[in-house]
């Protein structure tokens, strides 16, 4: 099928690129699966209700949401209209899990490719 249309929102303004570009490079049998979209600016909460809009209205088939503290807490969240679809969900929940392993290491001067043995990281809902 087509890519999924998908918006990161991260409040803390810090991991969006990093998101964004994990997304860009989820390939599924050799083809692009999402086509990441930039979010309006705005205050977060204005921004998630025109998200949440979009989604609605069909613009987008989703978004990633990342509250303040998302690395920390090892939090994300996805809403999106169909949340059924378990290869695409999948591939979003391993690539958003491997950017946010990504960050500390990279902090720490430790290569990208180690985040992977990290484990479960990141709920992506």
């Amino acid at each position: 099928g087509d890519p999924l249309r998908v918006a990161v929102l991260d409040e803390s303004g810090e991991l969006r690129a990093i998101i964004e570009e994990a997304l860009r490079s989820s390939t599924a049998e050799g083809r692009q699966r999402f086509d990441v979209r930039a979010p309006t600016q705005g205050a977060p909460e204005t921004v998630r209700e025109r998200l949440k809009a979009q989604v609605l209205d069909g613009g987008l088939d989703g978004y990633v949401y990342l509250p303040r503290g998302a690395l920390e807490s090892s939090l994300a969240e996805y809403h999106g209209r169909n949340v059924s679809n378990v290869m695409d969900l999948g591939l979003m929940d391993r690539a958003v899990e491997d950017a946010l392993i990504g960050v500390p290491l990279r902090h720490a001067g430790v290569g990208d490719d180690l985040g992977t043995l990290l484990g479960e990281w990141t709920a992506v809902k």
